[in-house]
């Protein structure tokens, strides 16, 4: 079920990356090819979306990409392609960074899981073509599940402590409803709970403790297939309220597949026996029938060196939380892993540099919405993003209001990130952001104007940031308008070439802590 799911995710990913292929990944977009080829060999990452910056290149990778992640879903050659899933998932991450967001950390840690796990041996097109072999027992143990694991128990218990180490917010009560009053994250579906104060504050005293303590449950010695079938019921609740309440794209659902692979078969022997015995793809063993690396892999060389894989990414996993976990003020000074194993772990695309929303207080000193305010030469002012009458007031809809959910995580950083606290702060990237907005509006401009003639087309514009913080339990204050570019960007040139190189020079990069 977790390789289905996790197939489905990277299929929905392809195609919602789809609609914004020329803006997000070529070189006629927002971030030029030279610049994103320049950060990749910066932080020492890799991205085969970065050797060509034509729209029929891009195409191409996503073609490519999403036919692995059909062929991930029904399990074909699926010890080929679920490294190949991984790797351009990482890829296409690495072109556009400025749009990555938790569910692109928990999707990639489910393929990198998935390339140690025997994801074909059920239900899958690889169980059907050795059907004729004897089939394997439906119960699995392995250093890779026990990585498995551990992988996603840590993820949860870090959320929770990242929670209690800031301390405030979580600890008073207040978090949650700060947090659903955010007009950047709010999806609106429980604005209602804003009326009870109460209920909130409740629910806000018990999500740090369902994340520290549950995954720690699931590990429960005593009746462990009810205690943990009931933990996993628990998380997914958890993350399915999330994304009610919050616009967080596929985090909920690829956090609940991934917590789905935590059951026990206490679980499915009981409510789904027919998935569990009589059919093909399934052997009809005793109860206590489980099976082993050797049943699953080609031979002993390959189970040797795939868990030799496991124990490195288990020890890489393990120093990465260590340090992470100590700078929330448990080191007397901040640490940073050795070089060597910091490198690694951006290679691979394991370092959790996001936050859940541990500290809230970032949306009681900024939260807002984006407006690119522009005039058109019959001399009307518009709203660049809609194309509606310029008006500076909250949308209905936030990330509808600017493009898509990929365009809301990349104007939070370009705009909001740095007027948030930088004690917050605990990602990688490294951005000027002036040039970068530069680079916005002289697409935006080209785009307009490829689209219309004469007195609509766009002469200038400006990026503009409307800040209305919350307020706990009070009404937002009124809004004020900040333009980003010093001067309005003339639009005359709309015919030039994007932005020819990187934003600065590599040598010159200094890093930027950008808050999730």
């Amino acid at each position: 079920m977790v390789r289905i799911l996790t197939g489905a995710g990277v299929v929905f990913d392809v195609l919602y990356r789809a609609r914004d292929l020329e803006a997000h990944y070529t070189q006629a977009g927002v971030i030029s090819t030279e610049t994103a080829r320049a950060l990749v060999e910066y932080f020492g990452w890799f991205s085969l979306h970065t050797l060509s910056g034509s729209l029929a290149y891009q195409i191409g990778l996503s073609a490519l990409f999403l036919v692995l992640g059909l062929l991930l879903m029904v399990g074909f050659a699926t010890r080929l392609v679920t490294p190949l899933c991984w790797m351009l998932y990482v890829s296409v991450q690495n072109r556009f960074f400025a749009g990555d967001y938790p569910g692109d950390y928990v999707l990639t840690l489910l393929l990198l899981s998935g390339i140690c796990l025997p994801w074909g041996a059920w239900f899958s097109v690889d169980a059907w073509r050795g059907r004729g072999r004897a089939m394997p027992a439906p119960r699995y143990r392995g250093l890779s599940a026990h990585a498995f694991f551990l992988l996603f128990t840590v993820f949860l218990c870090n959320t929770g402590i990242s929670k209690f180490a800031a301390g405030d917010r979580w600890l008073d009560g207040k978090a949650l409803y700060l947090t659903l009053s955010s007009i950047r994250y709010t999806s609106h579906w429980l604005d209602w709970t804003l009326e009870h104060l109460t209920l909130l504050e409740v629910v806000t005293y018990a999500v740090p403790w369902i994340e520290l303590v549950s995954p720690v449950v699931l590990f429960f010695p005593w009746k462990n297939g009810g205690v943990r079938t009931l933990a996993v019921a628990i998380i997914c609740a958890m993350f399915t309220s999330f994304g009610i309440g919050l616009d967080l794209h596929q985090l909920p659902f690829l956090a609940a597949v991934a917590y789905l692979g935590f059951l026990p078969p206490w679980f499915w022997d009981r409510f789904l026996p027919a998935l569990s015995r009589g059919a093909w793809w399934r052997a009809p063993p005793s109860e206590e029938a489980v099976s082993h690396d050797l049943a699953l892999a080609p031979g002993r060389v390959f189970v040797s060196i795939n868990n030799g894989l496991v124990a490195v990414l288990l020890a890489l996993h393990a120093t990465h939380y260590y340090y992470k976990i100590g700078n929330y003020g448990y080191f007397s000074t901040p640490r940073s892993p050795p070089v060597l194993v910091d490198k690694t772990l951006s290679f691979l695309k394991m370092k959790n540099i996001y936050r859940m929303f541990s500290d809230p207080r970032v949306f009681e000193q900024s939260d807002g919405w984006d407006v690119a305010p522009g005039v058109l030469a019959s001399g009307r002012e518009i709203n660049v993003f809609t194309g509606d009458a310029l008006s500076f007031e909250q949308p209905k809809d936030l990330i509808q209001s600017i493009g898509g959910f990929r365009w809301r995580q990349y104007l939070t950083l370009m705009n909001w990130y740095p007027t948030w606290n930088p004690k917050n702060i605990t990602s990688y990237h490294v951005i000027e952001y002036a040039a970068m907005r530069r680079d916005l509006a002289r697409y935006l401009c080209r785009q307009w104007n490829a689209r219309h003639t004469g007195a609509d087309m766009l002469v200038r514009m400006n990026l503009a940031m409307v800040i209305a913080p919350v307020r706990y339990a009070q009404p937002k204050p009124s809004y004020r308008v900040v333009e980003l570019l010093e001067q309005a960007h003339p639009c005359e040139d709309v015919g030039a070439s994007p932005a020819r190189g990187p934003v600065a020079a590599p040598e010159h990069l200094e890093p930027e802590r950008a808050a999730r």
